[in-house]
């Protein structure tokens, strides 16, 4: 037996999500970690340049059902700058966590490790969460 989730319950427990995730952080990291379903807060190392700080993700769109049949929630995209600093830190990836400094979930950036060295350097994340048919 196989559990199927309808699209419509999908975008409802997305819906239900959306005011504890307004609560969350998004967040960098500057080491290779693998991440796991057991991952936790301090297996991520934070950037500790002066052109970093955790951003609060306060504009979730409305849930919908994307062109896979997947209930999604999206983010705005989210960028950081190196300032007038040199910062010499090498970003593997982003996390969210919640207001608890709980671990929300983290992805890894295929094209990691993108260096954030010299004033200009950007790293951009479009935070979004995805709901297949088993959560």
């Amino acid at each position: 037996m196989s559990l199927v989730m309808s699209t419509n319950w999908r975008r409802s427990l997305l819906s239900f999500s959306r005011p504890y995730l307004q609560l969350c952080y998004l967040r960098l990291y500057t080491n290779m970690v693998t991440i796991t379903p057991q991952s936790v807060y301090s297996d991520f190392a934070e950037p500790v340049g002066g052109w970093y700080a955790p951003i609060l993700l306060d504009n979730w769109s409305v849930p919908y059902i994307n062109s896979n049949s997947q209930g999604e929630i999206d983010e705005d995209i989210h960028s950081y700058l190196v300032g007038s600093s040199f910062a010499d830190e090498s970003i593997y990836g982003y996390w969210v966590s919640d207001n608890f400094s709980l671990l929300a979930w983290a992805e890894a950036d295929p094209n990691a490790p993108v260096s954030m060295a010299v004033p200009g350097d950007t790293y951009s994340v479009r935070p979004r969460l995805v709901m297949g048919d088993l959560c």
